[in-house]
């Protein structure tokens, strides 16, 4: 089906989503914060990025979106926000910085498998 990088700090959250979307046949590569992130989407070229908008370290979600935007060939990849922010601000500031869709933890994962084989076709 879809290769898929998701950038997620939180183990339980991670491993959840590769395991709900293995098991849905995708190929995941998982990153744990924005450095590695950047660096892993842009070597597998994914057909959906995954990123949590709240990383550790010096890059968050919103620069992992940007860097992504900047680089060659990347910049029309659907990147959807992971976030428990559900702030209106925090939507806008996702929308602006390029991100795609916005989903909010937990609740979004729900429909996560449904949104991706929709926007995947």
């Amino acid at each position: 089906m879809a290769r898929i990088v998701m950038v997620e700090d939180d183990r339980d959250v991670a491993r959840l989503l590769a395991t709900l979307l293995v098991d849905a046949g995708h190929e995941v590569h998982a990153a744990v914060d924005g450095e590695e992130g950047i660096a892993l989407i842009q070597q597998v070229r994914p057909d959906l990025a995954l990123v949590d908008m709240t990383l550790p370290g010096a890059l968050d979600g919103l620069d992992v979106t940007r860097a992504v935007r900047a680089t060659e060939g990347l910049a029309d990849l659907p990147i959807w926000a992971l976030t428990a922010r559900s702030r209106p601000e925090d939507r806008q500031r996702g929308e602006e910085a390029g991100v795609s869709d916005y989903l909010v933890k937990p609740d979004g994962i729900v429909d996560l498998l449904p949104r991706i084989e929709a926007a995947l076709r």
